[in-house]
């Protein structure tokens, strides 16, 4: 299961360096593994 970067975030305005920033951009491609997900989803509810 492959979930898109907009399901489930708050966006917040702004950032407080250009570093952090190409960190938010990276964190967009990050893919779980099914497993992951799902202990993910679990705890959530």
């Amino acid at each position: 299961m492959q979930r898109t970067a907009a399901e489930n975030i708050a966006l917040i305005p702004g950032t407080a360096s250009p570093e952090h920033l190409r960190e938010n951009i990276a964190a967009a491609s990050l893919v779980l593994p099914d497993e992951a997900v799902a202990d993910l989803d679990g705890i959530a509810g």
